[in-house]
């Protein structure tokens, strides 16, 4: 991964979440990337936290431009699109299926954090598979 993320091959996002005794020093995150053919893959990762004293584990930070939130129906189907821009996703509720160029499918539920990077077309494919 890029910038403060690492790569954590083996492990996926969705097998440890942030309030896990497992996530004390690192956030799990999942990314999605673009190779020089044009195909999306996921690649497994984290963001390193360190201790901040009193107000607990902290990353280093991230910039910023803009923050969207975002909801969808539960008959969210969005068919092979890149990302506008790259982004993190925080998934906050329900669960989604993002599929990448490599045939690999993948669920992400409440707590998941997802790096999207693959800014050029086909992209990847999403549909919601949850309550959302």
């Amino acid at each position: 991964m890029t910038g403060s993320l690492s790569s954590d091959e083996g492990r996926r996002g969705s097998d440890v979440h942030p309030g896990d005794d497992l996530a004390g020093s690192r956030y799990p995150v999942t990314r999605i990337w673009s190779d020089e053919a044009g195909v999306t893959h996921f690649e497994d990762g984290e963001i390193t936290l360190s201790d901040g004293g009193e107000i607990g584990m902290l990353s280093e930070p991230m910039s910023v431009d803009r923050a969207t939130f975002r909801s969808t129906g539960s008959d969210y189907d969005y068919d092979w699109h890149p990302t506008p821009a790259r982004q993190l996703i925080l998934m906050m509720t329900g669960a989604i299926e993002i599929e990448t160029g490599d045939g690999e499918v993948r669920r992400f539920t409440a707590g998941d954090t997802i790096f999207l990077e693959d800014t050029t077309p086909p992209g990847h494919r999403t549909r919601n598979v949850g309550a959302v």
